[in-house]
């Protein structure tokens, strides 16, 4: 295993462009799914090659709204050059056929495409896309759990075999994204990961926004625009998630021996791009919203207003 794992890692350095392939069973209005399309629209297409395998829908009793939703979201990532590969087999539901046939589905087609990164989302996607990332000797494989199915979704026998094949997975796994504390507590106490594997996102409770999904709200009221140009990029930094942090203050180490590993930057952060004008353009368009409350406030910022 070490020996091909080095040099595919190897073969990885050596090229300009990088191919990652997203798999996930089904795509609906829920959570998960939400996050995975906002991973691959949010990747830059400059370095990136972006594939989103996905199963098929009718397991999700969406809505009209809900559906035409999912193929918004599904019409902007070709837009944005995301190429989206359906497999019928790769369902949400334990099907022993349909498993093995997806499984061998996922082998063929990541042998065909040769990735450098495949990065897994929810339990049985996770499972079954790992280990065909594993066979098909995919060099890094990520995954994320989006909450796990160790307590209250089956029996105890069904649990017992789940948690099981997790660790014998997370093996074959080079890191695992958490969307919570908790849900890294768990998979740590189970002996499924250890530390060095998390890279962990906290998510911010916001009451009754909570559950509210920006993209669509922005769309709603007219500020799309606004949203695509300021919201992902940012939002990491405010609230310090790994991208933000990595990209100020870490870089990475390019001998392949080390498997990339995060090293601090030897330069100064005057690499990082000056915020000013978004800073102002952000804000004005705040007291433009509030003119319309306040037809007299006509206050804005100008950049001759700040102080050095």
């Amino acid at each position: 295993m070490g020996n091909w794992k080095l040099n595919s890692l190897e073969q990885v350095v050596m090229k300009k462009k990088y191919k990652i392939v997203h798999i996930i069973t089904r795509l609906d209005g829920g959570g998960s799914a939400q996050d995975t399309i906002q991973t691959v629209l949010g990747i830059d297409k400059e370095k990136y090659e972006v594939i989103l395998v996905k199963g098929p829908t009718y397991e999700s009793k969406m809505s009209k709204q809900e559906r035409a939703a999912v193929l918004s979201d599904l019409k902007e990532a070709r837009s944005k050059g995301v190429k989206i590969v359906n497999i019928n087999f790769l369902i949400r539901r334990i099907n022993p056929v349909y498993d093995l046939l997806s499984l061998l589905s996922l082998y063929k087609f990541l042998i065909k495409e040769s990735p450098s990164i495949v990065h897994t989302h929810t339990s049985k996607a996770g499972i079954i896309g790992r280990l065909a990332a594993f066979l098909s000797r995919v060099p890094i494989i990520v995954h994320t759990p989006h909450g796990h199915v160790f307590f209250g979704y089956f029996g105890f026998f069904k649990t017992k075999l789940f948690i099981s094949m997790e660790r014998i997975i997370s093996y074959m796994t080079d890191k695992i994204i958490a969307v919570s504390s908790g849900e890294k507590r768990d998979y740590v106490l189970l002996n499924i990961a250890n530390e060095d594997k998390w890279l962990e996102f906290v998510p911010i409770n916001l009451g009754h926004w909570e559950s509210a999904n920006l993209r669509k709200m922005s769309e709603e009221i007219g500020l799309k625009e606004t949203y695509d140009k300021f919201y992902n990029y940012t939002s990491g930094f405010i609230h310090a998630n790994w991208g933000g942090i990595r990209e100020s203050v870490f870089e990475k180490c390019l001998n392949p021996l080390h498997r990339f590993h995060n090293i601090p930057t030897a330069t100064s952060l005057s690499f990082l791009s000056n915020v000013t004008d978004d800073s102002l353009e952000i804000l004005n368009n705040i007291l433009e919203c509030l003119s319309i409350a306040y037809p007299k406030f006509t206050f804005r910022i100008n950049k001759s207003d700040l102080k050095d």
